[in-house]
């Protein structure tokens, strides 16, 4: 769910969407300011929450300060990432052939 204001963007996840969310993100992080927030901070932060309004209520308190980023990589560090989680996968499965 994704709502916009202005420049900046407001992403909210469920868990098990990551494909998901770094696709659309990848979409979007040229065109506004997008932030990661740790759900389970969010969950922290007092008030009402609902799945159907997360976004909206996400941005009141993100817009005072009250839910921090979470730290993104850069474009190219997010590549190598992804490189060496590859090439360990392909390690696992080469591994399993040979037993």
């Amino acid at each position: 769910m994704i709502h916009a204001r202005g420049r900046r963007g407001y992403a909210c996840r469920d868990g098990g969407h990551g494909g998901v969310l770094e696709a659309v993100w990848h979409l979007l992080e040229d065109t506004f300011e997008l932030i990661l927030a740790n759900a389970s901070h969010i969950k922290s932060v007092p008030g009402r929450k609902t799945d159907i309004n997360d976004a909206t209520w996400i941005a009141g308190p993100l817009a005072h300060g009250l839910i921090r980023a979470s730290f993104v990589p850069p474009t190219a560090i997010q590549e190598l990432l992804e490189l060496t989680r590859s090439r360990k996968q392909l390690n696992k499965q080469r591994i399993g052939l040979r037993k």
